[in-house]
């Protein structure tokens, strides 16, 4: 199932749209009396307000993104919008506030998640706005941008990064981003700067300390906005699953992002250390820009993958009769599977805990070991969850 569905859910409750179909006019957004130089026009693209002299931007650059939570949204966007308007600089910001909570939930679209603003300066503009949008939002507290360079302490991050972009159509006859440079239209992936970053960009961002995890040899099993769940090993060994909550994403519609969803399920699952009902809790570590939650490696495989595979009714040719014994067999599985949940669940109850979320990717089969249940940040513990945890649609 392609997850980012729910990204157009957020504009009606009936029908399907993109999640900006539903905002007010820009004119009523956090710059609302903010007054534009002469010259200047607002536009609407997509989610976005662009402000811009009807003047030609560059083709590329360094550009500036701003990071904001929801609650520091209208403040980052009113200091950034009059230090880059002050400074002659183009720019755009999402619509809302409830534009940032869409950007920001656990399935949006990491391409563009986190910023709230991005500024196009030529380099004079860059080496004079750079360093005064980072001394006036250091310290307010942002999501990190995915492949930008940060300016340390603060929600302020640079990228080199076409300011026009093109659309064309590939040889498999699929839609790709094209951006242009020199001239030349190349893959969205493709676009390098042709120097050393400006001095500015050096000065501010330097080089990020890189945080340690001791996780080897990881695989990587699925991955969203929010953070990413690997395989792997510890230094010591130990065979581990590693849950990653980024810091400041997957928000829900309650607030709560997913590193707060983390923290709970390491509770849950240390409520639960020592039965056998879930995968015993190793550690929880902060690195970097994310939490982390390392716990046992149950192995096995998730119920969907065999209920998708074995199902006698994908295996029976069209026209053709039922073969019964691998009807029998698949029918015994289920059974013991459902069995062997039913008993857990039971169990897990009587230790306070309720999973919340159960559906087929979320039991592995263990064979003669039984199933067991995994992923538990949608769970209750002693009748308190976290927030509006999400959960599988027809499921939870």
């Amino acid at each position: 199932m392609n997850t980012q569905y729910a990204s157009f859910t957020c504009a009606d409750a009936r029908f399907y749209d993109v999640p900006w179909a539903a905002e007010p006019d820009p004119a009523h957004g956090p710059a609302a009396d903010l007054r534009l130089p002469t010259g200047w026009t607002r536009s609407v693209n997509g989610p976005w307000l662009l402000l811009r002299t009807s003047g030609p931007l560059p083709a590329a650059g360094w550009k500036i993104h701003v990071s904001a939570t929801p609650e520091t949204y209208p403040a980052a966007v009113r200091t950034a919008l009059e230090i880059g308007l002050g400074a002659g600089v183009a720019l755009k910001y999402l619509r809302s506030r409830e534009l940032v909570l869409w950007s920001q939930q656990k399935y949006a679209d990491p391409s563009s998640a986190g910023k709230v603003i991005t500024l196009y300066p030529d380099e004079e503009q860059l080496s004079a706005v750079l360093p005064r949008l980072a001394e006036a939002l250091a310290g307010m507290p942002a999501p990190r941008v995915r492949g930008d360079r940060p300016v340390p302490g603060t929600p302020v991050s640079v990228r080199f990064g076409a300011y026009q972009g093109l659309w064309a159509e590939s040889e498999s006859g699929r839609l790709q981003r094209l951006r242009l440079q020199d001239g030349v239209a190349r893959p969205d992936h493709a676009l390098t700067p042709t120097g050393p970053p400006p001095a500015v960009v050096r000065r501010l961002t330097g080089e990020a300390p890189a945080g340690v995890l001791d996780l080897h040899d990881a695989e990587l099993l699925h991955r969203s906005n929010g953070g990413g769940v690997y395989r792997g090993r510890t230094s010591s060994g130990d065979r581990v699953v590693v849950k990653e909550a980024r810091h400041h994403y997957g928000t829900d519609a309650d607030g709560v992002d997913g590193v707060d969803r983390l923290r709970h399920e390491w509770r849950v699952l240390q409520r639960l250390a020592g039965s056998g009902l879930a995968p015993e809790p190793y550690r929880y570590v902060e690195v970097g820009d994310s939490d982390f939650l390392f716990m046992q490696d149950l192995g096995g495989s998730a119920v969907i993958a065999r209920a998708a595979r074995e199902h006698p009714t994908r295996r029976i040719p069209a026209g053709a009769a039922a073969d019964q014994d691998s009807a029998r067999d698949y029918e015994s599985w289920v059974e013991r599977v459902h069995d062997s949940l039913v008993r857990q669940l039971r169990r897990m109850h009587a230790l306070g805990v309720v999973h919340g979320d159960v559906h087929l990717s979320n039991v592995l089969d263990l064979g003669t070991f039984g199933a067991r249940l995994v992923d538990f940040e949608s769970s209750l513990l002693d009748g308190a969850g976290i927030g509006g945890a999400p959960v599988a649609p027809g499921f939870g």
